[in-house]
């Protein structure tokens, strides 16, 4: 059962279903809602899936915004021409699904910079706002009013009961927000590849605090006393916006253990699916040509104390288990690091304090806190 209620503690509609659905996409709620002729549940559902893809793509602009501030900071030759030259240019047209390289063309006018790749249907706009990097298809305004006019499209066809319009519709929308995800997430990988070519690839611990700090410290301040329960429903809501599972749909899974939850996720939609590459898409490893991103070769805590980890995926050792550790004295989720690429990742949420176990703490460089017993916990972590 998808049960959709409003949060108090996050002050917005959040899904509240069983552990073992939250793992199932929003969409196919939509679509059942509209079949099943329950119209305005339909409407609803429809904005939530939307709020969770806007979540993930806010987070990301935002973390792109203060990495490129870090290097205009350090670096006083580059600008932001020439930062978007060496981290966008060469591969944005890939990453929006064209099968050959095609290098983009880039104009900035005051605070607007514009992409264009011959071949492909949108010209990319990027635009300061706020401390983040608003990314959209074709000029802010004349995506403003494309979305405009879906929206009132989508309701119309869903007033009048015509599912396939409807579906049509969202699927010409879910392929535009597929698009600004994946160059959102893949500029964040190129920025942290660029990065450490500069300064090495040590620097990136202290990078990565320096640019996630600002915007994780206030998110996790929010939610320091959330349940087990909760973590788990923003966690999993979270994979869900970055688009996961071998399909792009959402999907993962998630299992009730005693002690702890478990998110396996087959292909999350960010780090696993970059290193892959993308089926759905059809572009390949983020690692190979035009793409270049790095891995990180030596033994870091922010890297689980393992050689040859995903640039991208170090972020979760630090914002699941350092700098909550560090903040909350405690983990906000340990994690599993694939031993290969191509096999899954998991993390977990304890249900108490107890049940953590002492590699949370260790596999991340951290003391674990004195206590009278060690949760039995057998599965080992990454490092």
């Amino acid at each position: 059962m998808h049960i959709l209620r409003y949060s108090d503690k996050l002050n917005r509609m959040i899904r509240q279903d069983t552990p073992e659905d939250l793992g199932k996409p929003t969409r196919p709620i939509v679509e059942q809602s509209m079949q099943e002729g329950r119209v305005e549940d339909a409407k609803q559902w429809l904005d939530y899936l939307f709020q969770e893809i806007a979540g993930i793509q806010y987070l990301l602009s935002v973390w792109s915004w203060y990495m490129v501030q870090y290097i205009l900071e350090r670096k006083t030759e580059y600008n932001l021409e020439l930062i978007l030259k060496e981290s966008v240019a060469p591969w944005i047209g890939v990453s929006a699904g064209l099968r050959e390289q095609q290098v983009a063309s880039l104009k900035i006018e005051n605070d607007l910079a514009k992409l264009d790749v011959r071949g492909l249907n949108w010209r990319i706009y990027l635009r300061q706002v706020e401390k983040r990097f608003f990314l959209t298809l074709d000029t802010p305004q004349a995506q403003d009013v494309r979305r405009s006019e879906w929206q009132l499209a989508i309701h119309d066809a869903m007033d009048a009961g015509h599912f396939e319009q409807f579906k049509l519709l969202l699927d010409q929308r879910m392929a535009e927000e597929l698009i600004i995800h994946d160059i959102l997430c893949d500029w964040v990988w190129a920025l942290m590849t660029l990065i450490a070519r500069e300064w090495g690839e040590a620097s990136l611990g202290d990078v990565q605090r320096a640019t996630e700090e600002p915007w994780i410290k206030v998110r996790y301040e929010k939610i320091r006393d959330i349940t087990p329960e909760e973590s788990l429903q923003l966690s999993v809501e979270a994979h869900r916006g970055h688009l996961a599972g071998p399909r792009r749909d959402g999907s993962v899974q998630v299992i009730d253990e005693p002690e702890r939850y478990v998110i396996h996720l087959e292909q999350c939609g960010s780090g696993s699916r970059m290193t892959r590459g993308d089926p759905i898409v059809g572009n390949g490893s983020r690692l190979e040509p035009p793409f270049n991103f790095i891995n990180i070769q030596g033994a870091y805590e922010w890297t689980w104390f393992r050689n040859d980890v995903c640039g991208y995926c170090t972020h979760c050792a630090i914002v699941n288990q350092i700098l909550p550790i560090e903040w909350l004295g405690r983990p906000m989720r340990g994690t599993r690091y694939p031993d290969h690429p191509n096999l899954p990742c998991e993390w977990y949420i304890y249900k108490t304090p107890e049940a953590v176990p002492d590699e949370a703490y260790t596999s991340v460089g951290k003391k674990p806190p004195e206590r009278k017993k060690q949760a039995d916990i057998s599965e080992e972590f990454a490092g």
